[in-house]
């Protein structure tokens, strides 16, 4: 996250040539406040400053990952909680792009933060029990292959998650390949 990707790129770039046997570097970040093309020209600068490799991917989460993450529909329904139930209020991501969402004014500090307010309402149980805390590195079940081949079909059948999309991509020129 910011700051700490300003150091993290570079490190990782020196550790690819350092190391070798790499064929790859995939990078992915978060937007936050900025448009993924903007986000891809200040990592393509800080990529600049260093020694090149020729298979970089940039893959820019739009705002963010948990942006990506609020785009399991069944994950909404079943955890309807005063909290949740505003949230949906304001923006149901079942029916519409997460990507799109903003956030209300008052309500965060940024959208990012937003977001990651709104998946911690969605993963919440009835009781009360959290399970998404990033800061934790509690995921609960976005961990689940299960979840993400939910993702993955969002994406096709809607056209939803446009970033999610180009992860995809990459990660099918990586040679990965998803049951759905």
């Amino acid at each position: 996250g910011y700051p700490h990707y300003r150091e993290r790129v570079p490190e990782a770039l020196a550790n690819v040539h350092e190391h070798g046997g790499f064929d790859h570097l995939l990078i992915c970040i978060d937007a936050e406040e900025m448009s993924c093309e903007e986000k891809v020209a200040e990592i393509t600068v800080l990529l600049s400053e260093g020694p090149t490799f020729p298979n970089t991917h940039i893959v820019i989460q739009y705002p963010c990952v948990e942006t990506w993450l609020l785009g399991h529909r069944r994950e909404l329904r079943p955890r309807r909680t005063p909290d949740l139930r505003t949230f949906v209020h304001f923006y149901n991501v079942a029916k519409n792009d997460p990507e799109a969402m903003g956030c209300p004014s008052g309500q965060a500090k940024d959208v990012a933060a937003f977001h990651y307010q709104y998946l911690r309402a969605m993963l919440t149980t009835r009781d009360g029990r959290g399970r998404y805390n990033k800061e934790t590195g509690r995921i609960g079940p976005t961990g689940d292959a299960a979840y993400l081949e939910a993702l993955i079909a969002r994406h096709r059948e809607t056209g939803h998650l446009r970033s999610f999309g180009h992860w995809l991509t990459v990660c099918q020129t990586l040679g990965w390949q998803s049951d759905s």
